[in-house]
């Protein structure tokens, strides 16, 4: 993985700016060279091995070779850096961390009578790259050979731990588990039947640690299973992310997250134990609500497995009102004007029911074009997004009055009178 160009290496914590912010080698005082040599004794108690070092040259050249892969893995911040930089140094000697409290990162998997899948899960986490953390495996009341599947791909590894729910309580409880029992400053999701790729960690950590702002961050996937393999991608930006959450699929997903628990722990945000589906969407939607910052990584770091037996598969029918459940929670919080009645006329326009009487789709046409007109709360959302995913559900509504004979030119005439302009245009399909 390589490093922006204009990154320095980071000095110890005695070496930062009176605000905090880590010193740059050419702000230093003494030599680059003696720098290398005061940090790395500083850092890790092991003197440096390069004799000389080049200003402006990053870490990788100061510190020592035993220390770089962990290094590539993220950078070292000025009030970080003593605990973290010890950790690479015991990670680049082999230690497996058993006796470790204070992990840096906790992934939490949920899981269901995933006994076929749910060793690979397991295997992911242990073999990645960052190797500072703990793996939580809650089993929400699993009846086959979950138990034993993950006890055998984790192979006596002391990062591994083991929640048993006695009784299935759904994904939503699960993950609420796994994230109060955890102990990492940092908290990821896997599902337990997908894969994540071996620097998936230390990516996200990556992109914690050069965005302050950053509360929760996800990733593209790579789909497999029994589809034509493919890499799904997600919108990268905050404001991106947040505006397609009206389309309740294209913002991150799920199984991809990590998050930042002081944020996260603040705002006492937890997964919705009333939802067996779209948790994950309501979850985004509660960190929006609380000000965090979002983004996707412009990689695949997590393999989806899709098969019949995929939470979306086998929880089918419950999807379309587990989504419009926080759909309508979603435009309440951009739209507080707006009344329970009127809410409920917009979401007509992302259900696929079959048409009813024309005057419902006239009625619908005249709020949402009320709702294009007006000015959202700011939650960092991209308006224009958001407005333009309005126009195009409701034209998706009116082709299926139109395909059933029920919406004509007539009809037409008069939202063109009376409407704006991203409307007219939706509705214009005759």
């Amino acid at each position: 993985m390589s490093h922006p160009s204009a990154r320095q290496p980071c000095a110890s914590s005695e070496d930062a700016t009176a605000d905090g912010r880590p010193v740059r080698v050419s702000e230093l005082k003494d030599s680059p060279s003696a720098w290398c040599q005061r940090v790395c004794l500083k850092l890790v108690a092991y003197p440096c091995q390069i004799s000389q070092c080049r200003d402006g040259m990053r870490c990788r050249n100061i510190l020592s070779q035993s220390l770089v892969s962990s290094l590539d893995s993220i950078f070292i911040c000025a009030n970080q850096s003593n605990v973290l930089a010890a950790r690479y140094h015991e990670n680049q000697r082999g230690l497996n961390y058993m006796n470790n409290i204070n992990p840096v990162v906790s992934v939490v998997i949920p899981a269901y009578n995933r006994e076929a899948y749910i060793g690979e899960a397991v295997r992911s986490i242990l073999q990645q790259t960052f190797r500072d953390l703990e793996l939580i495996v809650v089993d929400d009341g699993s009846t086959d050979g979950t138990r034993e599947s993950a006890y055998w791909a984790a192979g006596g590894d002391g990062r591994f731990r083991f929640i048993r729910l006695e009784k299935n309580g759904g994904v939503s409880r699960a993950l609420n588990t796994g994230f109060q029992n955890s102990r990492g400053k940092f908290i990821a999701r896997l599902d337990s039947d997908d894969r994540a790729t071996r620097d998936r960690i230390a990516t996200q950590l990556h992109a914690f640690f050069r965005q302050d702002r950053l509360v929760a961050v996800g990733s593209h996937v790579f789909q497999f299973g029994d589809v034509v393999e493919q890499v799904v991608r997600f919108p990268l930006l905050d404001r991106n992310i947040k505006a397609h959450l009206i389309t309740a699929a294209n913002h991150i997903s799920g199984g991809t997250i990590m998050v930042s628990r002081p944020f996260i722990d603040r705002h006492n945000i937890r997964f919705d134990e009333r939802l067996a589906v779209a948790e994950d969407y309501d979850y985004i939607v509660s960190i929006m609500k609380c000000g965090g910052f979002v983004a996707n990584i412009d990689a695949p770091l997590t393999d989806y497995r899709v098969y019949g037996g995929n939470t979306s598969n086998s929880c089918i029918q419950e999807f379309p009102p587990s989504v419009e459940r926080v759909r309508k929670r979603l435009l309440t919080t951009w739209y507080p004007t707006f009344s329970e009645n009127e809410i409920d006329n917009v979401l007509k326009i992302f259900r696929h029911n079959p048409p009813s009487h024309v005057d419902d789709l006239l009625q619908t046409c005249r709020v949402v074009d009320r709702m294009i007109s007006a000015e959202p709360v700011d939650c960092g959302q991209d308006s224009g997004i958001v407005r333009h995913c309005l126009a195009k559900s409701l034209q998706n509504m009116a082709i299926v009055y139109r395909d059933h004979g029920m919406y004509d030119r007539s009809h037409f005439d008069v939202i063109r009178i009376s409407s704006g302009t991203l409307v007219v245009m939706a509705m214009e399909i005759l």
